[in-house]
């Protein structure tokens, strides 16, 4: 899957695929599992904390803030800020090939909003980890004010 984001006002291309686990273990030697798999444990047990998976299931809605996703982002201990530009990185790479090293590439941009890069390019990862179904309940977890598919 590929999307598109304007960053710095250039649009920039990110691709995820199966092979994503595979090219960032190849960049950087790490698997990804590591770092992904802790970080939404933490993320989940936030939102436990928080009572959000209980009002889910209640089918009670729950405004997503601010301070909801400031809250959600205290939990994230494992997960290291150069973690997330390298994933970044990773899906941008597989996009272009052309691009240059991470610091390089990142540098290269005057603005780079982060973590609103970051949850573009994760809704684009998760696909590759979870089937639709698994995927559908962990969005309805993480955003409670999903509407429930009419199948």
């Amino acid at each position: 899957m590929i999307k598109t984001i304007k960053i710095d006002g250039k649009d920039v291309q990110f691709k995820a695929s199966a092979t994503f686990a595979l090219k960032y273990k190849s960049y950087f030697d790490k698997d990804i599992l590591t770092i992904i798999l802790p970080a939404m444990g933490e993320v989940l047990r936030g939102l436990d904390s928080m009572g959000i998976i209980e009002e889910t299931k209640k089918n009670e809605k729950t405004e997503i803030t601010a301070e909801f996703l400031a809250t959600i982002l205290e939990n994230l201990y494992s997960v290291e800020m150069v973690d997330i530009f390298q994933i970044i990185w990773v899906c941008a790479k597989s996009a272009d090939e052309t691009i240059p090293d991470v610091v390089t590439w990142i540098d290269s941009f005057d603005e780079f909003p982060i973590f609103e890069i970051a949850l573009e390019v994760f809704k684009l990862i998760l696909p590759t980890f979870f089937s639709k179904k698994k995927l559908s309940s962990i969005e309805k977890m993480i955003n409670p004010n999903l509407k429930k598919s009419t199948k």
